[in-house]
């Protein structure tokens, strides 16, 4: 929001340009930008003049990105496990089956959860190889 170059972007840059996005979006009084800035450790950088659209949509995404309670992600993810693979149409299926291990599946609920498991790992899988482009596009 900034037009900062600053590599990596921790913690406290990402909420100062959080802040300098929503003084973009035209709701309300701007934030105190200097003030964010100094209690964040972080140099004042004016904001450069965006779309109230493109402001918003910057706050949402670094929202989430600080871990700003209750904030959703701004796209779809990947759904992967705690070391960050991707999970397989089968092991969303156990873990669907999981949540209810109470239940009698019935063979017709089975293959809508086979179905839905089978469409996520899929859009997983897609998401996943994006994000990996990405990555590797800006390592270079």
């Amino acid at each position: 929001m900034t037009g900062r170059d600053e590599q990596p972007v921790g913690k406290r840059l990402a909420i100062t340009e959080m802040w300098a996005a929503s003084s973009g979006m035209g709701e309300g009084p701007a934030p105190p930008l200097e003030a964010v800035c100094a209690q964040q450790g972080v140099a004042f950088w004016e904001p450069v003049p965006v779309s109230p659209g493109w402001a918003h949509g910057a706050w949402v995404t670094l929202r989430w990105a600080t871990g700003t309670s209750g904030q959703r992600a701004p796209l779809r993810l990947p759904v992967r496990d705690t070391s960050g693979r991707v999970l397989a149409a089968e092991e969303l299926l156990a873990q669907s089956r999981a949540a209810y291990p109470h239940w009698e599946w019935l063979p017709e609920q089975v293959a809508e959860a086979r179905a839905v498991a089978e469409q996520t790992a899929s859009r997983s899988a897609r998401l996943a190889a994006i994000v990996e482009n990405m990555r590797l596009r800006h390592a270079a």
